[in-house]
C-alpha cells in the first residue's frame, strides 16, 4: 500500500445547521487551493435519483484556473441512488456516499468525498418518489505531501455561506461566516497533543454539526459539541494505552440515526469502535484487529455496502491483502484482488446506491473493479494493464457523461477505462 501524507482536509457542510441546501453554490476554500461547486435536483423520478453533484478544481496548479467549466485539473462526483422499489409506504431514508480522485496540474493528488442523507416520500397523485436531501459532509483531501501542515474544514450552511474550522498546532480555530462573504472574529479551542484527523457530524441529534479530532500522541479523540450558535464544548473519548488514532470518522454503524465513532490505530494494528449513546457520549463497542497501512489520516473509508439504513466502513488489510468491510465491529465481507493492494478507491460506478471499489493489484499490474449490489455481494472484473507498470490511479469523470471512470497512469502513458454507466468498463 502506498504511503500518503495529508496536508489539508476540507469538508463542506454547515457548522450551524445540517439542513438541505437549495440551488447551485460555488466557493473557494479559504486556503485558496480548491474551488468546489455543489448542484442538485430536488425531485426524483421513479427510476434513478440524483441527489447532488460536486465539482472540485485545484486553483494552485500553475495555470490559475478557477472557472470550473474551463479548468483542466478538475474532478466531478455525483451521488446516484435508485428510489425504493415499493410504493405507498412511509418515508424511507438512505445514507449514501461517493468518492472521486484526481491529480491536478501541479502534481498534487486530490480526493473528494460526498456524504448525503436522502429521504423519499411517495407522491400517490403523481405516482413518483419525491426526495429531500441533506449534505452531511464533503471532504477534499490533498494527498502525496511530505508533511502535515494543517487541516482545514469549511462549512456550507443553508444560506450558502462557508464556515471554517482549522487545526494549527494545538488549536482548533473556528471562523463563522458573517453573511457577506467574510468571516467573524476567530474563536480558538484547545486540542490535546498530536492532532491529526478531523471528522464532523451531528453527534447529539440537535441538528447542528459537531466535530471530532483524533489526537495521536495523547491517545484520544476530542469531541466538540456545537451549542447551536457556532460555539463548542469539548469532551474526550479515551482509547487504549497504546492506541494512537491517526484517522477518525463519525458514521452511523448500527442504523439507529446517531453517529458512532470509528478510530484507526495503525500502530497497534487495530480499529476502535465506539457506540453513540444518543446524546453525543460514546461507549466502547469493541476492537477490530487489522494490519492497517499508515496513510496519515486517510485509513478509513465510509461506504454503503448493502443498501440498509446504516453505513459501513472499509479499510485495507496489509497482511491479508484484501479490502475488509465492516458494519460496526462485524466483518461483512472482504474483497481479494489476488495480489498486493497498492491502492483502493470507493465510489459509485453504477446507479444502485451501493459503494463500488477500484483496487490496484501491484503484483499483477492490474485494476480490479468490484461492483456491489444491495445485498452486499460484490462482482469483480479484472482489467490488466499492458502499457507499462502502473504509477497512479484516478477516479474521475473522464468523458463528461456524468459517471465515474478510471484513469490508470504509467510511465508510457495513460490508460482510460471508461464506464458505460452500469459499472462495465472498456479501454478507450
Amino acid at each position: 500500500m502506498e504511503s500518503r501524507a495529508l496536508t489539508a482536509t476540507m469538508a463542506i457542510v454547515s457548522l450551524l445547521a445540517a439542513g438541505a441546501i437549495a440551488g447551485t453554490t460555488a466557493a473557494t476554500t479559504p486556503d485558496g487551493t480548491v474551488t468546489v461547486q455543489v448542484t442538485h435536483d430536488d425531485v426524483a423520478d421513479s427510476d434513478t435519483d440524483v441527489g447532488a453533484q460536486v465539482t472540485a478544481v485545484s486553483t494552485k496548479d500553475g495555470n490559475g484556473d478557477t472557472d470550473l467549466n474551463e479548468a483542466t485539473d478538475s474532478s466531478k462526483t455525483k451521488i446516484k441512488t435508485k428510489a425504493p422499489g415499493n410504493t405507498g409506504q412511509s418515508p424511507q431514508t438512505k445514507k449514501v456516499t461517493n468518492t472521486s480522485e484526481w491529480v491536478d496540474n501541479g502534481g498534487t493528488k486530490r480526493k473528494v468525498t460526498v456524504r448525503m442523507t436522502i429521504t423519499y416520500t411517495w407522491d400517490a397523485e403523481d405516482h413518483e418518489w419525491n426526495l429531500d436531501w441533506t449534505i452531511t459532509g464533503i471532504t477534499v483531501l490533498n494527498l502525496d505531501r511530505s508533511s502535515v501542515a494543517s487541516e482545514l474544514l469549511t462549512g456550507l450552511n443553508a444560506g450558502g455561506e462557508f464556515d471554517i474550522a482549522s487545526i494549527s498546532g494545538l488549536q482548533l480555530t473556528v471562523e463563522l461566516s458573517d453573511g457577506n462573504g467574510g468571516w467573524q472574529t476567530p474563536v480558538q479551542y484547545g486540542l490535546a497533543a498530536g492532532p491529526h484527523a478531523i471528522s464532523l457530524g451531528d453527534v447529539d441529534g440537535d441538528g447542528h454539526l459537531d466535530l471530532a479530532v483524533s489526537c495521536e500522541s495523547t491517545k484520544l479523540v476530542r469531541i466538540f459539541v456545537n451549542d447551536g450558535s457556532g460555539g463548542f464544548d469539548s469532551s474526550d473519548v479515551t482509547l487504549g494505552s497504546s492506541d494512537e488514532p491517526s484517522d477518525v470518522v463519525l458514521v452511523d454503524c448500527d442504523g439507529d440515526d446517531d453517529l458512532d465513532l470509528v478510530a484507526a490505530c495503525p500502530g497497534t494494528a487495530s480499529v476502535r469502535v465506539f457506540s453513540n449513546d444518543g446524546d453525543g457520549s460514546f461507549t466502547a463497542l469493541g476492537t477490530v484487529s487489522v494490519n492497517l497501512p499508515e496513510l496519515d489520516g486517510d485509513e478509513i473509508s465510509i461506504v454503503e455496502a448493502d443498501g440498509d439504513a446504516a453505513l459501513e466502513w472499509a479499510v485495507a488489510d496489509d497482511t491479508a491483502d484484501e479490502i475488509a468491510i465492516y458494519g460496526g465491529i462485524t466483518l461483512l465481507t472482504t474483497l481479494d484482488p489476488g495480489g498486493v493492494i497498492e491502492w483502493f478507491g470507493d465510489t459509485h460506478f453504477d446507479e444502485n446506491g451501493t459503494s463500488d471499489f477500484a483496487i490496484w493489484d501491484s503484483t499483477n499490474n492490474r485494476i480490479v473493479v468490484a461492483i456491489g449490489d444491495e445485498e452486499g455481494t460484490y462482482t469483480p472484473a479484472v482489467h490488466s494493464i499492458t502499457l507499462g507498470a502502473i504509477a497512479s490511479v484516478e477516479l474521475v469523470d473522464a468523458d463528461a457523461d456524468d459517471d465515474i471512470d478510471i484513469l490508470v497512469h504509467t510511465a508510457s502513458g495513460t490508460v482510460e477505462l471508461l464506464n458505460d454507466g452500469d459499472g462495465v468498463f472498456s479501454e478507450a
